[in-house]
């Protein structure tokens, strides 16, 4: 064999390495293209998540400022029960004390009268 041919046959098997490889070049950027369009999805999903969750962490928290109104609420209306009780415990012991005296303004009117 001459150098000629040898060169020509070693240029060919080249060529049809180099075809190999191309090919596969191309398979790989395909599927790195696919992939990188599943990252970009991933990423726009990832985002939307991001949105939902600080939208529920915004209402959760305006539910406990909610909840901390609602305490203080309850809180003012035990102090309201417990003044308004002591009022009418009061109340009632001033009707007895009111009955007492007026029956004893009977009994007075009776003493004097007779």
């Amino acid at each position: 064999m001459e150098n000629q041919e040898m060169l020509e046959m070693l240029s060919t098997l080249f060529d049809d390495k180099f075809q190999s490889l191309n090919e596969q070049m191309h398979r790989f950027e395909d599927r790195l293209t696919g992939i990188e369009g599943a990252l970009k999805d991933n990423e726009a999903r990832l985002t939307g998540f991001d949105n939902k969750l600080q939208k529920v962490e915004d209402q959760q928290r305006d539910f406990a400022g909610g909840q901390q109104l609602i305490i203080e609420k309850i809180n003012n209306l035990s102090k309201q029960v417990a003044e308004n009780t002591e009022k009418h415990t009061n109340m009632e012991k001033l009707t007895i004390k009111l009955a007492e005296h007026d029956t004893d303004i009977k009994l007075l009117k009776k003493v004097i009268t007779n």
